[in-house]
């Protein structure tokens, strides 16, 4: 059984900084280093990528492939001094959200407070409402498990 894309990843960051603890940014020379090693794991059919779109041409994937080390880069927390992801904007594309704020905007522009006050919390109510919902949708990959504990996953 192969690895995760971003166990993979986190593997090859680690190998080619010998990261341990801290806050890790890649430079350009590590970034292609990585990006290549998971290029040559993607040609083994080590390393799947699912996107119809990135999987055009060589420079398309290794576009892809690069653009998920940033993600694991970001995301990981061993390589963020051991604290997690906290996604700095949910609601961007909430339809909801846009119309709202659509709406605040309007309400600011006429003078009218008093809506633009139970707008401004509704709109709170709704980033929380969002916040919760990004909690709720982390995925457990098995693969990345101990061995010893993949079978109490369900």
């Amino acid at each position: 059984m192969s690895l995760s894309q971003t166990k993979q990843a986190m593997n090859a960051i680690i190998e080619v900084t010998g990261h341990e603890t801290g806050t890790l940014r890649l430079d350009s020379k590590q970034r292609s280093v990585v990006v290549e090693m998971l290029y040559k794991n993607y040609e083994s059919g080590e390393y799947l990528i699912k996107s119809e779109k990135a999987n055009i041409d060589e420079k398309t994937r290794k576009k892809y492939i690069s653009s998920q080390v940033s993600d694991v880069l970001k995301k990981q927390p061993i390589f963020n001094n051991n604290e997690s992801y906290k996604p700095a904007k949910t609601g961007t594309r909430d339809t909801a959200m846009i119309a709202m704020k659509t709406l605040l905007e309007q309400m600011k522009l006429v003078g009218n407070d008093v809506v633009a006050e139970k707008i401004e919390k509704q709109i709170e109510l709704r980033q929380i409402e969002l916040d919760a919902k990004k909690v709720k949708k982390k995925v457990l990959v098995i693969s990345d498990l101990p061995e010893c504990l993949q079978q109490f996953s369900s």
